[in-house]
């Protein structure tokens, strides 16, 4: 009877060891590391073949599980010991997503992964010790006051937090293999928003200035801007909210891919046609104001009473901004509305006694306006 008391709390407590690694490997694989793995699958297939992202986190889950129940076969290790089995498992797991882009767009590893001869040697030795100093328990207790299990658990706390802090955490990268993989997927209303922690923030009426979302990732650089705004573009509204999340990169980078470095997209599937407020806004993004000024003006009559209705947001705060830089513009200029807010801008930037303090009244402020960018907005990265 106290036999079967102690299989069965054996039993238990290797279910929930098990239970718990494969819910991490899932929710690690599934959440945190698609974009890695379809990365490393898309270099080592030469783009022939495309990650699937829930049956690949499956069978990954499947195949670490596998190697677990070996690595039990083979060291048969029992009790507190117990979890002592999945660090082969969790090794390779560490392994698969430590890979990052290379220059020239190849894989390569993280500095760690010279060390996996040594860890290997020092976990042979670790179950040699476990066997001598870890026995299995001849003594029956209950799942839930079981020392095995807190031990086992233990153990296997350490080594997901240690997964976590080998594998790739860029998150420039991830998202730059997301936003890539959602262009080729034609899912522009979702690029449109990267960067968004709210999600499809901008949508349905994300081309309304008041769309604006203050939950915005602020690190990006030249390439996630670039695809951002082909997304824009495709939904017809760039020239509305392009600058409604912070933008990185010059007019060469918009046009001419110029800094520009894709993961998984060629660079001719970035060069495809672009529209008129594409290549306006690329001007404005280069703070090219009189070339912007001189290309609006053969477009449309600026001094129109209707001008101001048919321009899209960010060229009118463009024009405004140009009225007041240059001394003798090449064109003439009036929205009532905006030339109100940018005194107001101005008067609120005189009571600022620092530039800092300017800084960040006009990212309070005015963050979501070309005016911020053209101010404050680093020119490349």
């Amino acid at each position: 009877m106290t036999y079967n008391r102690i299989t069965d709390s054996t039993t238990a407590e290797r279910a929930v060891c098990a239970v718990v690694f494969c819910l991490f490997v899932f929710v690690f694989v599934y959440f945190y590391q698609t974009p890695t793995l379809a990365y490393a699958q898309h270099v080592l297939s030469k783009g022939a073949t495309v990650y699937h992202r829930l049956p690949s986190a499956l069978l990954v889950t499947f195949v670490l599980y596998l190697l677990q129940r070996l690595t039990l076969a083979a060291t048969r290790l029992h009790g507190a010991s117990h979890a002592l089995t999945y660090l082969p498992s969790m090794l390779v797991l560490a392994f698969m997503t430590s890979v990052h882009a290379e220059d020239g767009g190849g894989l390569a590893m993280s500095t760690w992964v010279y060390a996996i001869p040594l860890i290997l040697l020092l976990y042979f030795f670790i179950v040699k010790a476990a066997k001598l100093y870890l026995p299995a328990s001849s003594t029956a207790y209950s799942l839930f006051s079981s020392r095995n299990l807190t031990v086992s658990l233990s153990i296997m706390s350490v080594m997901m937090i240690s997964v976590l802090c080998l594998t790739n955490g860029n998150d420039l990268f991830n998202r730059q293999i997301k936003a890539e993989r959602m262009l080729l997927d034609r899912d522009y209303a979702g690029l449109a928003n990267e960067g968004c922690r709210g999600g499809r923030s901008f949508l349905p009426d994300y081309l309304a200035p008041s769309a604006f979302q203050p939950h915005v990732k602020l690190e990006t650089d030249t390439t996630l801007t670039l695809l951002r705004a082909i997304a824009l573009d495709k939904c017809g509204g760039i020239a509305d909210s392009l600058f409604c999340q912070p933008v990185v990169g010059n007019t060469a980078s918009l046009m001419q891919l110029e800094n520009v470095k894709p993961l998984i997209v060629s660079r001719k599937f970035l060069m495809r046609h672009k529209s008129q407020d594409y290549r306006l806004c690329a001007m404005l993004v280069g703070r090219e104001l009189d070339r912007f000024a001189n290309r609006m003006a053969s477009l449309c009559n600026l001094s129109s009473p209707t001008a101001n209705d048919s321009l899209p947001r960010h060229f009118r705060e463009a024009l405004v901004l140009y009225q007041h830089l240059r001394s003798v513009p090449v064109t003439q200029y009036q929205d009532s509305v905006l030339e109100a807010d940018y005194n107001d801008m101005r008067d609120m930037l005189q009571e600022c006694a620092t530039e800092k303090e300017r800084q960040y009244a006009m990212w309070k402020s005015y963050r979501n306006t070309y005016w911020y960018y053209y101010h404050y907005a680093s020119t490349n990265r």
